[in-house]
């Protein structure tokens, strides 16, 4: 949670991080914050508008797409160009009745494709003539059922969720809901985290306000001082903003809450300067990468390159957007070059927005050509989407019955998963041991098995690193030492001392790492935590169950 939460804050800050101008002033972040909150006060207003009215509302989504100026080149030397390609999907859903209804249509080749679905709680109902549409593209794997004689009017794919878990999924969708309602308690957040970047990174410029920071800013003891001076302020209002999940009580949350707030400020208090030096050795060069800000209008820019090793990257962004007489409107320009030795590809997208109260639309052109060893293609894609959040559209759901509908199992169309029943592993393996189980699979201790001490479970330290894929290593004369080449540090632990270390940070542990009849034991949840793993203990089994924390 630790390390989570640090990095957390450490990204948060960088998605508004930009290029360094010296004619900066606090006046300048103060009008920056000012427009940036009045911004985000107009678009949660919106966004708000948006999920309340697909919680009430059938909502409609047309997308129409067309392929142009189109060329294609094979390894085999064949050509195409101007092929036909074009498709259209209509998508009307309400999600208080748990329905929806897609209708799509298109061309590809010399196929012409027409069907419709629907679905509901009970499942996927596809008519016959959907399917025979399908059957004739080979899509879906449905080129094996060449007769089609045989099929009733309707096939139902059942569904794979219960009705407590349809219940749980409407409920999430009001979870989600109410987290919009929290606009004063979201621009509280960001007006705190925003006040802790430096005053130096803010100017003014054509009569906006400007963000423009080099990533650099991250390890400067400024910005590191200011995080570390209003950890508490910052973790108090970003649980303000949490609202409590359906399956969570009013305990747990209080003390969901709790946990979290701890693990900010004591992720900001862990934090050094050497821990974000690194950001400025990144992999690639941050050109410009700024906000702009107005009243009712912002501008991002977004410039970043690489070039190593013969491999070139060019990513290139400008978007607009401004707030005026209750709508949105934007506009977005995109390039994209990707230059290695196995692919050339250069793109551009081309974007125009407009939001109103109850409605969205969305125009794209994706432009550009792609080459892989011989092959070629290039083209334009021209698309439109207009989303209605409160259509007048009615889903008409067929009736299903015995005789005009043949019922297939969802688990059949899905792949293989494997099995994460613990219960059943515990029972299995229920022999009066300590065991440990890795994602519901115990793991195999063949030198030494773990043990309990100090109500601590302790594991023999080169087979822990084995199961859990990462490096072990011994530094004489009492000092181990994990590495993972996902963490930026390492995790030291000595022998007979409680006191551990991720990187040049100590931390207290309840049981000392201790050597037994030659083996080294260390206390697994210290490794665990490091590795990014949750536990949970069965004391009936002796069981300790690991799962990564996501």
């Amino acid at each position: 949670m630790r390390k989570a939460i640090s990095c957390f804050l450490s990204l948060a800050i960088l998605l508004l991080a930009m290029p360094f101008n010296a004619l900066a002033s606090d006046g300048a972040r103060q009008d920056f914050i000012q427009n940036f909150l009045h911004i985000m006060d107009n678009t949660l207003d919106m966004q708000n508008v948006y999920m309340e009215d697909m919680q009430r509302n059938t909502i409609k989504l047309e997308f129409n797409g067309e392929l142009t100026e189109s060329s294609y080149q094979g390894a085999d030397g064949a050509n195409m160009s101007d092929v036909p390609c074009n498709g259209s999907i209509e998508i009307i859903g309400n999600q208080k009745n748990g329905q929806c209804q897609v209708n799509f249509g298109g061309q590809v080749l010399e196929y012409d494709l027409d069907g419709t679905l629907y679905l509901s709680k009970d499942g996927i109902i596809i008519p016959k003539e959907t399917i025979e549409s399908l059957v004739k593209i080979d899509t879906a794997g449905l080129s094996g059922m060449d007769d089609l004689e045989d099929i009733p009017a309707y096939v139902v794919i059942q569904s794979f969720l219960s009705d407590e878990e349809w219940a749980l999924l409407q409920d999430s969708f009001t979870y989600n809901i109410e987290m919009y309602s929290k606009k004063n308690e979201i621009k509280a957040f960001y007006r705190g985290l925003l006040n802790t970047v430096p005053a130096s990174c803010f100017y003014y410029k054509d009569g906006y306000s400007v963000l423009d920071l080099q990533p650099s800013i991250l390890a400067s003891a400024v910005f590191i001082n200011n995080l570390k001076d209003n950890s508490q302020d910052l973790a108090e209002k970003f649980t303000a903003i949490m609202t409590k999940p359906p399956y969570v009580s009013e305990e747990e949350f209080l003390d969901m809450k709790e946990e979290i707030e701890s693990g900010i400020v004591e992720g900001i208090g862990a934090l050094q300067i050497i821990d974000l030096a690194d950001l400025e050795e990144l992999p690639f060069t941050v050109e410009e990468l700024k906000i702009s800000s107005k009243y009712d209008s912002f501008a991002t820019s977004i410039h970043i390159s690489s070039d190593m090793e013969g491999n070139a990257f060019d990513f290139a962004l400008t978007a607009n957007h401004v707030l005026a007489e209750g709508k949105s409107t934007g506009d977005i320009n995109l390039d994209l070059l990707v230059d290695t030795p196995e692919m050339f590809m250069d793109l551009t997208i081309e974007g125009k927005e407009k939001d109103y109260s109850h409605n969205s639309n969305l125009d794209l052109v994706i432009g550009g050509e792609i080459r892989s060893g011989e092959e070629f293609v290039s083209g334009e894609i021209v698309m439109e989407a207009a989303l209605d959040f409160d259509s007048d559209y009615r889903i008409n759901i067929p009736e299903i019955n015995d005789s005009n509908s043949m019922v297939l199992d969802m688990a059949e169309f899905m792949p293989d998963q494997p099995e994460w029943d613990t219960k059943y592993e515990a029972e299995y393996y229920d022999d009066g041991k300590l065991k440990v189980f890795l994602y519901g699979y115990k793991m195999d201790f063949e030198e030494a098995e773990p043990l309990i001490i100090n109500s601590c479970t302790m594991v023999p330290v080169r087979e822990i690193g084995e199961n859990l894929y990462c490096e072990v290593s011994w530094q004489p004369p009492d000092t181990v030492i994990f590495s993972d080449e996902y963490s930026e540090e390492d995790l030291t632990l000595k022998i007979n001392s409680t006191t551990y270390y991720l990187g040049y940070q100590s931390y207290t542990m309840g049981t000392a790492p201790i050597i037994i009849k030659g083996h080294t034991y260390v206390p697994l949840r210290v490794v665990a935590d490091y590795l990014g793993y949750t536990l949970e203990w069965d004391a009936a089994s002796k069981s300790v169950y690991m799962d990564f924390d996501f």
